[in-house]
This record gives structure tokens, C-alpha cells and sequence, in this order.
């Protein structure tokens, strides 16, 4: 094809709020003028060619002159002129429909379709000058480069001395919404989803478990050692360095002999590398969903316009039903004592086949289908290799970044359908389960790669997650979404996780399971913008349509066993069958069910309003999709939820309470810590009932006087005008949580009041006014698992409109005060003092 040239002189005035207005060409010498080829720009470098399509796509709505108008409409007729040509027989070779698809691997679990073949962030210094740098005026060229060096320097470097003198944390400098800018409304599309397999020559590495746990102590949490340095381990040889695992065969006194590994390479999901016969490959496979042309369901919308990419990776669970026969190698025998004395066995090396796999891959297609029709392509990727090998994390963060760098190969593919429609500077993780450590280990072996090959993380997504790196030590090793890693985190948990549900005992810790935490732990350690949902009566399995239901699989089969062994631990088990009637009592009747556990389509729905929300908020910039979290709106189901949320068009962290001096709070100001009233590590409260392993501000009853809290702001932080709320994360000790009506009878929400300064009027604010300000506030779910209580007490965040402070200056507040009142019985806990712009 021949290229369309693109006029000169384009650069649209940005906005400024516009963050992904840009220039519609630059080269390698800075000029403004560039060659639009249709099969991509083969003189310019990727990161300008992903620019110049950006600017494409907003140029409509950025231009202000009726002759860049008009050349834009010259342009873009030009470009339509072109249309992308495919090698339409080579990829429909490539490109099956899920139902093909789904036949073809029922009838043969060998069969495959081979589809042939930067880095956003923000804690709020990097919020605050990514935010400075996008409106100067540089060539776009320019520009990228400029990031690329802003991304390689730590976290904090760069602030704009002169404004922030005396701030003396990263966290209190202002941090602005980093997401795209929407342009016009949002467009329903129609959607298509297609299998998708490929091959990946990736180190086949597998972690150690804990080998040491240091018990709770009364001024320390409970940690756990992995292996030094790193605790993985490569595996070199499949054959020679996993266990080896033994089934029957068929007469008495024979049994086959296989490792995982070697099973593993007889079907056809791990293969010796042809270029390296020391290393393996692993097959890619996934399910991808994308925006379609109506006119021709199985391509993308026409035009150039690049979408947004999310990657959905399940969690671990019992994943194939292997059968086996001979191998056809010289059997061996041998000898086993027995009470009835020796015994002769015939050992047989056995090649597997797969009976029955489970394809959970596939169980998050509701969810897949609702984010393409918003506009976001998604693919939701196989890691049952993982699953079978014991994988903890590490090999499925791998194949995530590995199943990444397929996409970005397809999109620079000129044969292929996303050649150039992939827009990888707007990417999301998404994590189910053992996942979402997994997205979380992703982001951080992403931000260790050279800056030409990272992806532009915009959310990750934690859906719940397991923590098994939350305990350890060092603390550099335990797993946290960081503002240098992506701009946002998301963490949906339920309160009937079966699974994950933090039944443990960190006084009692072993090494291996008990040791897992659950994502609040997740929640406390990320330093980007962030949220949690937690969601009254959700399980654990129920958001995978795949993974369970034994009853839909014949008796006796392959397929119902695993079901069956997979079953969310006595959650999605037959105490809580649809088939038995509801039931509401305390505790539930076994011949009932427990009538809050929310049922499948509930829990599909409630992803795709929560999950697809925060997507669309952080790869498709609808910054309306932040009421769900800040608890302006609610879930269509009208579904209680707990909700902790730090984020914001602008942000500023006042404190949090976990600094090394309680005397000054984060930007050097002074403290005043009232007796009874200190900063400490609340997880040694009650171990079993408070999820969050967090230092955080801490009101021990008052026993008839009103403690008061105050913490003094340097000059430089004193204007809030450009602020609309102040927020802060509470709870409270309840007296007893042995029954909901135990919960139900305590007093609630906490009693406390905030007063703002400036130095000559106050203003004041108590929880009267508060409460219903924040009517989404819950109080805690009352949970048994096996006889054990898994009430969860829990922190849930509060705004305040600043409007509510009637008669202080915004523009110089010196001091916020907290003041506990009197007849609070119990302890109140209080953490992240912040100033939003919402």
C-alpha cells in the first residue's frame, strides 16, 4: 500500500485536563510532519507511531481552528481509503470461534490454533510531575523520551523544589488522576471472542515454601523466610528434578511412574524449546474478546483507532484428569516389604494423555464480553501448566508478560486483524485468586524491564486474591502494587470467600497454607491510587463460571471429580445448594442454605459493575465511574459493600500513621498524641478478626474525657482551595462479634469529631453529620467457616466535603484536630488523613 501523508503543522492545543492530546507526527529529528502508512510506520520508532495514532484518535475533539478541521477530515478520508489488508485464509488458519474452538478441544485436548506469530505510573510525586510534564509544550518525540528518563529515576525525584521545600515524604506532594482524558460518550459496541494459543520460551521457575515463621510477638507481626535470595528455582530438567508421582495400572503389582513435568510434555502444554534444548517452552492459550465490526463480526471496528488491552488470569485449582499407558520402555521391577511379607511390583514409565482438562480460562467470558463492548480488548489466559507443576506465583507472572508480548508481536503483525489496534500503553491486570498475586508480581517484574519493553499498566486488579509474600522478610520481597509499578489498584473481595478466607492464627503459623493472607493485606502495601470492595455474600469460585458445579458433569467422571474437588471450601459446597431452601437463622439449619450467600449471575453481575468500572475509569478516562468506589453509587443489586478507596482528580496525603516518628506526621508537621491515643500495628488486636496487617492512629476509650488528636500542616501544605473533600479510613473495636445481633446491638459507626484550623477560626464537623454523608458504611459481616468465626472488622473509608468546614480559610489551614468523644466504649481506629479533589 502506498502511505497517506498527514498534513503538517497538526499539533492540537491541549486542555488542561487532556492528558493524551498530542501531535500527529513527529520523527527522530523533531519535525512535525510525518507519513501515515496504513501497514504501519516502518521509519519511525513504536513509541512515536503509538503517539501519532493516539493524536489520530482525539484529533476530532482537541482541534480549535476550522483549517486544522478541515485537514483532519483530508486525513482521515485519505486513511479510510486505505483499509487494512489481511492474509484472510492465513488468518482464519489462526482465528477459530469459541465454538469451533470448544469442540475441537472436548474431542482432543492436543489440538490447538496457533495464532502464528511503557509504562504509566503514579504515586503522588510521580502524579505531580508526569501531570507538569504532559502539559509542557515539547515535540512529542520529546516528550516520550523525557518519560522514559522520569520512569528509570526512584519514586520522589523531580519535584518542583521551589514549591515543596519543606516536604519531607513523596506521599504529600500533589497527585492528579492519571488516566486517559474521555473523549465524547461512551460507545456500545458489539463483541466477538476467539481461542488464541502460542508458544513462549520462558524459564520454567517454581517457588520454594516458607522454610522459617517467627510467631506473633506483643510489639511484632508475625514473618516468614523464603529460600535466599529469591526463593525460586529453575527447572532444568522436567525428567530428573521434579517428584516422581505413581498411578495404577491396571492388573495388581503395576503402577505407572511420571513426573508432572514429563505429563505435561506428552499433552502438549509444555514443549522442549526447538532453539534450546536446556529450556522449555509453554503454551500461551487464552480467550480474546474485542470490540467487532457489525458488518463483519470477526474484525475489529474499522477505522485506526487503538483500544485498550486487559489481561484476566485465573487462579489455581485441580486442573487436568490425566490417563495413562505405556510408554513403551523396558519395564523394570521391584520389591516391597509388606506384613505379608515381600511383594515384586512391575514399574511402568508411563505417557499421559489428558481424560478431562478444565478450561477455566473461559469462566470469565461475561465479564470479557461487557469490557469489549465498552471498548477494551481483554484476554483471559490459560495457566493450568502452572497449576499442575505447584506453582505459587512466579511461572504465571510470567506467561502474564508473556502472553502480553504475543499481543504486542500480533500488533505489529501486518497480516493480522490487531495489527496497529492494540493501544499497550493502556493495559490492566486482572487476577483471580492465586492470580492476583500473580498481576501483582507482573507489575513489579514489568517495571524491572528495560523501558523499551515495558507495558503502560494502567490498573491491576486484585479479585480475591491470596498474599502468600505478605509475611515476609525482608519486606522488599513481600508483594505491593506501587505507584511506580501502574497508576491504579482495584481489590474485590467477598465476605464467603471459602478459599481465601483468612482463617488463621498468626500466633499458630506453619510454613506453607495457614500462612496466606487476603486482600485487605493487599489493599494496605499499594502506594497507588487504589480501592476495595467488599462484597457481603460473595464467594470465592462463583466469579469463574468454569471452575465449579459437580452436577452439571456426569457421575463418576473425570470432569464431576474435579468439580467436586474444587468446590469452594463449604461455601459454593451443598450446605448453601441453590436446590435447599433459604434460610436467614443463626446459624443456618443444615437443611438450609444460607440465604446472604449471593448465587452465580450475582456474582457475574457485580464484576462486571466493579471490575468493568474501574477499567473504564482507568483505560477509558469516565472519571464518572468513580462514584462506585467513593460510595456515591451503589451496585445495581443494591449489595452491601465495604469500601476503602484513596483516589482522586488530585490528591494529597495528610498522614498515615506509620512513620517512624508518631511525633510529625508525614509532611514534618508537628504531632500532639493525646494520652490513650497512638499509632500501633492493629493485626495484634485480634489476630482472627482484623484483616489488615497496618499501623494506623488508635483511640483507646476514653474512660470520661475527650482525647484530641492534632497534627499541624507546614506552610506548604496549607492550601486546600483546589481540594473538595477530606477523607479517612475508620473502624472500631466491637465488644462481641459472636452473633449478628451481637454486631447489630454494638454502638456505630465510631463517635468522633474533625475540626479543621487556621489559625484563627475552627470549624468542626462529628460523626453525626459524617454518618450520613457516607451511607454505604456497613458494619462487620458476621461469617463461620467450620465452626470457626470469621468476622472480619474492618476499615471502610469516609469523605467529608470540605464546604461542610463553614467559615475557615481553605487557602491556610494549619491544623486538622480529632477529637474522641467521651462516651466512645471502645477503641476507634483511625488511617490515611487525605484532601481529594473528586
Amino acid at each position: 500500500m502506498n502511505p497517506r501523508v498527514l498534513p503538517r503543522s497538526r499539533r492540537a492545543r491541549r486542555e488542561a485536563d487532556d492528558f493524551y492530546a498530542a501531535l500527529l507526527g513527529v520523527d527522530r529529528g523533531g519535525r512535525r510532519s510525518e507519513a501515515w502508512a496504513t501497514e504501519g510506520l516502518p521509519s519511525v520508532g513504536a513509541a512515536e507511531s503509538t503517539l501519532i495514532e493516539d493524536a489520530w484518535a482525539t484529533a476530532d475533539a482537541a482541534s480549535e481552528s476550522e483549517t486544522e478541521a478541515a485537514s483532519e477530515a483530508e486525513a482521515e478520508s485519505a486513511v479510510e481509503a486505505a483499509p487494512l489488508e489481511v492474509d484472510e485464509d492465513a488468518w482464519a488458519d489462526a482465528w477459530e470461534s469459541p465454538s469451533e474452538s470448544d469442540a475441537r478441544v472436548e474431542a482432543d485436548p492436543g489440538v490447538e490454533a496457533d495464532l502464528g506469530a511503557e509504562q504509566g505510573c503514579g504515586d503522588d510525586v510521580e502524579f505531580a510531575r508526569a501531570s507538569q510534564e504532559r502539559h509542557d509544550e515539547h515535540d512529542e518525540h520529546d516528550e516520550h523520551d523525557e518519560h522514559d528518563a522520569v520512569e528509570a529515576r526512584e519514586p520522589g525525584a523531580g519535584l518542583r523544589d521551589a514549591e515543596w521545600d519543606d516536604w519531607d515524604a513523596p506521599e504529600l506532594a500533589d497527585a492528579v488522576y492519571d488516566g486517559p482524558a474521555e473523549v465524547g460518550p461512551p460507545v456500545v459496541h458489539p463483541h466477538h471472542c476467539v481461542e488464541l494459543t502460542a508458544w513462549a520460551a520462558i524459564d520454567v521457575r517454581l517457588e520454594d515454601f516458607p522454610t522459617e515463621v517467627t510467631p506473633a510477638s506483643p510489639t511484632a507481626p508475625p514473618t516468614m523466610s523464603m529460600p535466599a535470595p529469591t526463593g525460586f528455582r529453575t527447572i532444568a530438567g522436567l525428567r530428573t528434578q521434579l517428584p516422581l508421582e505413581e498411578e495404577p495400572a491396571g492388573p495388581p503389582l503395576q503402577v505407572f511412574e511420571f513426573t508432572r513435568g514429563t505429563a505435561l510434555l506428552d499433552t502438549g502444554h509444555l514443549r522442549v524449546d526447538p532453539s534450546d534444548a536446556s529450556r522449555f517452552e509453554v503454551r500461551l492459550r487464552g480467550l480474546l474478546c474485542h470490540p467487532s465490526d457489525p458488518a463483519q463480526p470477526d474484525r475489529l471496528p474499522p477505522g485506526r483507532a487503538r483500544f485498550p488491552v486487559a489481561l484476566i488470569v485465573h487462579g489455581n485449582h485441580t486442573a487436568i484428569d490425566f490417563a495413562f499407558t505405556d510408554a513403551g520402555r523396558p519395564h523394570r521391577t521391584r520389591t516391597l516389604p509388606t506384613s505379608a511379607g515381600p511383594v515384586t511390583e512391575t514399574v511402568i514409565q508411563g505417557r499421559a494423555s489428558v481424560r478431562h482438562e478444565v478450561p477455566s480460562y473461559r469462566g470469565y467470558r461475561d465479564l470479557q464480553e461487557h469490557l469489549a463492548s465498552q471498548g477494551i480488548v481483554s484476554i483471559s489466559l490459560d495457566t493450568n501448566a502452572a497449576n499442575e507443576l505447584g506453582s505459587l506465583i512466579r511461572l504465571r507472572a510470567d506467561l502474564v508478560l508473556a502472553m502480553l508480548d504475543h499481543l504486542r508481536t500480533l500488533s505489529g503483525t501486518a497480516a493480522s486483524p490487531l495489527h496497529g489496534r492494540l493501544d499497550l500503553q493502556r493495559v490492566a491486570l486482572v487476577g483471580h485468586s492465586r492470580g492476583g498475586d500473580a498481576v501483582a508480581m507482573a507489575a513489579r517484574l514489568d517495571l524491572a524491564r528495560p523501558a523499551a519493553t515495558r507495558f503502560g499498566l494502567r490498573a491491576v486488579v486484585a479479585l480475591a486474591p491470596t498474599d502468600f509474600t505478605g509475611m515476609l522478610t525482608p519486606t522488599s520481597e513481600r508483594l505491593s502494587v506501587t505507584a511506580g509499578q501502574c497508576a491504579s489498584f482495584l481489590c474485590v473481595y467477598g465476605s464467603h470467600d471459602g478459599d481465601v478466607s483468612g482463617a488463621f492464627d498468626p500466633a499458630q503459623l506453619s510454613p506453607a497454607w495457614d500462612a496466606v493472607g487476603t486482600g485487605f493485606r493487599h489493599y494496605d502495601r499499594a502506594t497507588t491510587q487504589r480501592a476495595m470492595v467488599f462484597v457481603h455474600g460473595a464467594t470465592h469460585n462463583r466469579f469463574n463460571a468454569v471452575w465449579i458445579d459437580p452436577a452439571a458433569h456426569a457421575p463418576g467422571s473425570g470432569a464431576r471429580a474435579l468439580a467436586l474437588a474444587q468446590a469452594d471450601n463449604f461455601d459454593d459446597a451443598p450446605r448453601v445448594d441453590p436446590g435447599k431452601p433459604p434460610s436467614s437463622a443463626f446459624p443456618t439449619p443444615a437443611t438450609h442454605r444460607d440465604a446472604r450467600v449471593l448465587d452465580a449471575a450475582a456474582h457475574r453481575t457485580l464484576a462486571r459493575e466493579y471490575i468493568g468500572d474501574w477499567l473504564a475509569l482507568w483505560l477509558l478516562g469516565r472519571w464518572s465511574a468513580a462514584d462506585r468506589f467513593t460510595g456515591v453509587t451503589t451496585n445495581s443489586l443494591g449489595t452491601p459493600v465495604g469500601l476503602q478507596w484513596k483516589l482522586g482528580r488530585a490528591l494529597r496525603t495528610v498522614d498515615e500513621f506509620d512513620d517512624s516518628n508518631p511525633a510529625r506526621n508525614l509532611g514534618g508537621g508537628a504531632v500532639t498524641l493525646p494520652t490513650f491515643v497512638r499509632e500501633r500495628l492493629i493485626e495484634l488486636d485480634d489476630p482472627v478478626h482484623t484483616p489488615h496487617n497496618e499501623r494506623l492512629l488508635q483511640a483507646q476509650a476514653p474512660a470520661g474525657a475527650v482525647r484530641i488528636y492534632r497534627t499541624e500542616l507546614v506552610a506548604a501544605a496549607r492550601d486546600w482551595r483546589d481540594f473538595t473533600a477530606l477523607s479517612v479510613r475508620i473502624s472500631k473495636q466491637f465488644p462481641s462479634l459472636a452473633s449478628p445481633a451481637d454486631i447489630a446491638a454494638a454502638s456505630f459507626p465510631p463517635r468522633f469529631t474533625l475540626t479543621l484550623f487556621d489559625g484563627v477560626r475552627r470549624a468542626s464537623v462529628d460523626q453525626s453529620v459524617i454518618a450520613p454523608l457516607n451511607p454505604r458504611t456497613v458494619r462487620p459481616y458476621h461469617r463461620t467457616l467450620a465452626g470457626d468465626d470469621l468476622t472480619k472488622v474492618h476499615l471502610q473509608t469516609w469523605q467529608v466535603p470540605l464546604s461542610r468546614f463553614a467559615g475557615v480559610a481553605l487557602g491556610s489551614i494549619r491544623a486538622v484536630e480529632i477529637a474522641f468523644d467521651a462516651g466512645a466504649a471502645e477503641p476507634i481506629h483511625l488511617d490515611t488523613l487525605s484532601i481529594v479533589k473528586l
